[in-house]
């Protein structure tokens, strides 16, 4: 697509572009919807669990509350989606994350409780910050997967393209959220 911007022609790439209209496109959609599936699919280990314990490890900048700074959750493992080759998972995994609660959740800080549900996109089991996770009641958690689950499932080519699926990881993704799914009913 060339689009003639300040005299000159421009070629907007497919990154670019969803940068660009993201925020005009998607206004009112999910955050999660707004993310590239792509993130999601080369995570490593997936999974659905239950927070058990949440505490304070660390500071950052400005925010000094005892909810707020670096957290970490440990997550009791209920079903596991995906893992890593070789790895047997956990029966409960640590998950850390960046709180400023009690202010709003978004770009990047989270803020979870005991009790919650949670799906989890990871690069492993170990300590460490998770490329997405989900949290909420169980039945939040279901519609927010719902919800996604459908968008996957809806996607044309060229939104599979921009989201870096084929028709097959695309149908894998949907079978994922399809099991997280039924995780998420039995937790209810």
């Amino acid at each position: 697509m060339r689009v003639r911007l300040l005299g000159r022609r421009t070629r907007w790439t497919p990154a670019a572009l969803v940068v660009a209209l993201a925020p005009v496109c998607f206004a009112s959609a999910d955050v999660s919807l707004l993310r590239l599936e792509s993130r999601r699919l080369r995570s490593a280990a997936v999974y659905v669990g239950t927070v058990a314990s949440v505490r304070r490890i660390g500071g950052l900048e400005g925010l000094s509350g005892e909810a707020q700074g670096r957290m970490e959750a440990g997550v009791h493992v209920a079903k596991v989606l995906r893992a890593p080759a070789g790895v047997t998972p956990p029966a409960e995994a640590p998950v850390r994350f960046d709180s400023r609660a009690p202010d709003p959740e978004g770009e990047g800080f989270y803020a979870l409780a005991s009790g919650e549900a949670v799906l989890v996109f990871a690069d492993g089991f170990e300590a460490v910050y998770p490329r997405e996770m989900l949290h909420g009641a169980p039945a939040a958690l279901g519609e927010q997967v719902k919800e996604l689950r459908d968008f996957v499932a809806s996607m044309d080519a060229d939104t599979m393209r921009l989201h870096g699926l084929t028709a097959a990881t695309r149908l894998g993704q949907v079978k994922l959220y399809d099991q997280a799914l039924a995780a998420i009913a039995s937790m209810k």
